[in-house]
């Protein structure tokens, strides 16, 4: 049995959800997870606001992320899990970046959502940062937050393995056996390879310099579904990737 925390997204944490692998519970003990918050806020100081009675137009697992964003919290959970893998994907920072707010300090870029929560008018935003603004500026930022929590891990989790997931935006979806761009149905502004490059850098970034284990993403052997539970999305694959990555880690971890 592997102890393993999931840091990123859906494309990780979904491969511990038995909606996705049934019998993930057979290989894998999930002791901690982050979804939605980035590196950049993550390593950066807690927010001092009140977190206590948040409310709005957001379903309660965002109200959650929204708080966890606030007080950066994951790195207590790895002090209190100790795990022996961490499986990192850099969605939320390819996709949405960081937010600086007027005290120098930073959340992660989702105030199209956050602005829906009352809690919001305690802060104050004042610069963005992602691949599509200052994609130079972002990335300087990532680095150095990515390196700080490295540095982390090593003095709260030293024993812990690091695996990159190196998931990718993909375009493709199928829609009753019918093959279509999920990108002209959403008439989306921005450009998919660009990002996907983007993301490509963080993966190679931590994965050259910081000796993490690569999970590959063979893009072209999946597709988007509309029938996937959490709605017709560019990292909302086919049943086959979920499973395929349960399987490449488990010849990882061998």
């Amino acid at each position: 049995m592997h102890n393993i925390s999931v840091y990123g997204s859906c494309v990780s944490r979904d491969v511990f959800n038995s909606r996705f692998v049934p019998d993930h519970k057979e290989h894998f003990q999930l002791v901690s997870d982050q979804q939605h918050v980035s590196l950049i806020s993550l390593m950066s100081p807690s927010i001092i606001i009140d977190t206590d009675h948040v409310e709005g137009d957001v379903s309660p697992f965002y109200q959650e992320v929204f708080k966890q964003d606030m007080n950066k919290s994951y790195l207590n959970k790895l002090i209190e899990t100790q795990p022996n893998w961490l499986l990192l994907d850099f969605y939320t920072d390819a996709y949405y970046g960081a937010c600086m707010l007027k005290d120098g300090t930073y959340i992660t870029n989702k105030l199209w959502q956050y602005r829906k929560l009352n809690a919001f008018e305690q802060l104050s935003p004042i610069k963005s940062f992602s691949f599509k603004e200052n994609t130079i500026e972002f990335l300087t930022l990532w680095k150095k937050a990515f390196d700080a929590f490295i540095r982390e891990i090593d003095i709260l989790s030293s024993s812990t393995k690091i695996i990159v997931n190196r998931a990718k935006f993909i375009d493709n979806l199928v829609v009753g056996g019918e093959e279509t761009l999920l990108s002209n149905m959403r008439q989306d502004p921005f450009n998919i390879d660009h990002i996907n490059y983007i993301w490509s850098m963080m993966d190679d970034y931590a994965i050259t310099y910081h000796r993490a284990y690569a999970l590959d993403f063979e893009k072209d052997n999946y597709h988007l579904i509309d029938t996937h539970p959490w709605g017709k999305f560019y990292v909302h694959y086919d049943e086959t990737y979920y499973l395929n990555v349960r399987n490449k880690l488990i010849e990882i971890m061998k």
